[in-house]
């Protein structure tokens, strides 16, 4: 049996699955943290965070999604499936867009991942959306080849740079 036929994709749990989904944000946002030391680190920021996915959930009429085997928790995704354009040159006028992505480094390239995108893909097309959007650190290179490889494909980058002023 492979992981993915293992793995169940179901709603988030407040009561049962809050503590995995922290630690899972936790264990990302360390990871982007080593990638650019400027970012917080997990625990700085974990709570607001997780805050913030379920606001957004809310008003953008959103879904949060677990990976479970058996008791674990391997990883969830954040989904929002109403985002309204933001720009007026912006062609598609309400998108879906995947929020946070994580799996736990110990359940990485097993095919968790992948389940939650596609699952994640049916939503948004069940839901009528016509395009579905993600967000990546640029220097995160494991994340951009893994959603390559799914097909998306870079559509607006936008460049920053640091002017000194903390």
């Amino acid at each position: 049996m492979s992981t993915e036929d293992a793995v169940e994709i179901r709603p988030y749990n407040a009561a049962t699955d809050h503590a995995a989904v922290r630690a899972c944000f936790v264990e990302l946002q360390d990871h982007e943290h080593a990638i650019d030391p400027g970012a917080p680190t997990g625990e700085a920021i974990a709570d607001d965070y997780v805050a913030w996915i379920f606001e957004r959930c809310e008003r953008y009429e959103g879904r949060v999604l677990v990976a479970r085997a058996g008791s674990d928790v391997l990883g969830f995704i954040s989904l929002l499936l109403a985002v309204p354009r933001t720009d007026p040159d912006d062609p598609v006028p309400v998108h879906a867009m995947i929020q946070d992505l994580v799996v736990s480094e110990r359940w990485r390239s097993r095919g968790v991942g992948l389940h939650l995108i596609r699952t994640a893909e049916e939503l948004a097309q069940a839901a009528g959306r016509p395009e579905i959007r993600v967000s990546v650190v640029a220097q995160n290179h494991g994340a951009r080849r893994f959603y390559a490889r799914e097909g998306y494909e870079e559509q607006l980058i936008y460049l920053g740079k640091s002017l000194g002023n903390s």
